[in-house]
């Protein structure tokens, strides 16, 4: 009887979700047309990016003869003007609207990389790297993340974030693909010379350009880019429309956040000046329990920009030019797809922060894989585990951050919360190409699983801050699951209904959408 009765339960939440999933899906058919535009953006700019992150110290060190200190400083610091332009750049988007910001970042990123598949200045390329690369990344990347909360409501919101974060690891697998293909095929050599057959790898023109596979990879970002500014073109501001008036999102507090009916957002934007808001965050003990719990996470994250500029340049001295570092890399994506849904179903009871650290400890865990031996499965399983970590945290990242933020500051808590992040990404860059210069030179011995050693104990200091600081980093949730819980209800009506059959039951799943937002509305205004 109890096999029976666990193979019913199994099929019931099994039909649950599946119900849950075609509720979501239904909930998006009203969205505008420009809500699939900033899909295609998001694809677009995390191929265009991430392609170029994979081969950059790699491209500085090959072409214009940085050691790996060198380039690990300067990808540092172009992750820094990022992060520094990221906080400015915000108050300019809320100034000139969507449409605007999209075609100035678009056309910002298409000059900067057209312009860095055929640089041969250093100066060029310094400004190239720090002005108009993450000046233009910074005007896309906020926008179409306040684009979505201006194209969704309060009950599809969560679910189109999902897909909007599985079309960037969507970007980011093909990238990693599109790297090993021009690097198997013209590896590290002059296109020009592997074409005519008359030369092989690591023959050059010294006195011209030559177009290498790290330039095609950087050509296609630039196609890839000047297909965005295209789409960016169709963009509507939706003026009129109750879209994105602040009424409808009053009860969301994202009247800060969300663009209004005209060009200049003015209707979403707070009377309150910035200072008034600052001092009002400063006094507030959640902000720096959140503030700490971001500086604590600092190394955790900085994994990612090794798995960017360390690992690539390891696998490669370690295992040769050819190595498939694009499809080791794209095992973070393509597992983050697979992995995000599942681990999150498995997970919905586990507490927002004890998920957080548990994952916290696997990513940690999984560079020590490294760190006692040199090989292609250990890279790969490095990869997986880091991966199946970031799975059960990264997701409960923002639940963290909008669970201890006051109502209405939220945007403002992420914004000043991760401004420790901004000052890590030199540190780690020079980090980076120090370990390499010193562990795993280009020629010489190398002592590689000393330097993932080095890397492996900072990374682990993270989840264990975490667990020795959890009495004061952690702290009572202030905003309730409502919607969650009312949607749980409706799904379990709903089944309970087509189980018994009952004549109250819905029609179709319009009508159940239809009755859980009505009974949303009255909730919120209770």
């Amino acid at each position: 009887m109890k096999a029976a009765g666990g193979g019913g339960g199994g099929e019931r939440s099994i039909r649950i979700q599946t119900l849950r999933m075609k509720m979501r899906f239904a909930s998006l058919r009203s969205a505008p047309r420009d809500l699939w535009y900033i899909y295609v953006l998001k694809f677009l700019e995390s191929y265009s990016y991430f392609s170029m992150a994979v081969v950059c110290t790699i491209f500085l060190s090959d072409e214009f003869g940085l050691n790996d200190a060198q380039a690990g400083f300067a990808y540092g610091l172009m992750g820094t003007f990022s992060s520094v332009y990221g906080f400015v750049i915000g108050f300019v988007v809320d100034k000139i609207g969507i449409r605007r910001s999209l075609l100035l970042g678009c056309s910002l990123s298409l000059i900067g990389r057209c312009t860095l598949t055929f640089c041969q200045s250093p100066i060029l390329l310094a400004v190239i790297m720090y002005i108009f690369l993450p000046a233009g990344h910074c005007l896309c990347i906020p926008v179409m993340t306040l684009a979505i909360k201006g194209y969704t409501t309060s009950k599809n919101r969560g679910f189109a974030y999902g897909i909007f974060y599985g079309i960037m690891n969507a970007g980011i697998l093909v990238s990693g693909l599109v790297v090993d293909f021009f690097n198997m095929k013209y590896p590290r050599a002059s296109m020009k010379y592997a074409l005519n057959g008359t030369s092989t790898a690591h023959t050059f023109d010294a006195d011209g350009w030559n177009l290498t596979a790290n330039r095609c990879v950087f050509a296609t970002g630039t196609m890839s880019t000047a297909v965005m500014l295209f789409v960016s073109f169709f963009f509507v501001e939706n003026k009129g429309s109750s879209r994105f008036s602040s009424q409808d999102f009053n009860d969301d507090s994202n009247a800060k956040l969300l663009p209004s009916t005209d060009d200049s957002w003015s209707n979403s934007c707070t009377r309150k000046s910035l200072c008034e808001d600052l001092k009002e965050i400063g006094t507030d003990s959640s902000f720096w329990r959140f503030l700490g719990f971001t500086a604590i996470m600092i190394n955790l994250r900085s994994l990612f920009r090794h798995l960017d500029a360390t690992l690539p340049k390891y696998m490669m001295r370690e295992f040769g030019d050819q190595v498939a570092k694009g499809s080791i890399y794209a095992l973070n994506p393509l597992t983050i797809i697979f992995l995000v849904p599942i681990v999150s179903a498995v997970t919905t009871n586990i507490d927002n922060f004890e998920a957080i650290q548990i994952g916290a400890y696997l990513s940690a865990f999984s560079v020590f894989l490294l760190a006692f031996n040199t090989s292609l499965t250990a890279c790969a399983l490095f990869v997986f585990i880091l991966s199946f970590g970031e799975a059960l945290w990264s997701p409960r990242l923002y639940d963290y951050t909008v669970s201890v933020a006051p109502k209405g500051k939220e945007g403002a808590f992420m914004a000043l919360g991760n401004a420790p992040l901004f000052f890590s990404t030199m540190p780690v860059g020079l980090l980076s190409g120090y370990l390499l210069q010193v562990f795993c030179p280009a020629q010489g011995p190398r002592r590689s699983k000393e330097m993932w050693f080095v890397i492996g104990l900072i990374t682990l200091s993270s989840p264990i801050l975490l667990t020795i600081t959890k009495k004061w980093i952690r702290e009572p949730v202030r905003q309730t699951k409502l919607r969650e819980e009312h949607e749980n209800e409706l799904v379990e009506l709903h089944v309970n209904g087509n189980q018994s059959n009952h004549s109250s039951q819905p029609e179709n799943e319009t009508q159940l959408l239809k009755s859980r937002g009505t009974s949303g509305d009255n909730a919120g205004s209770s």
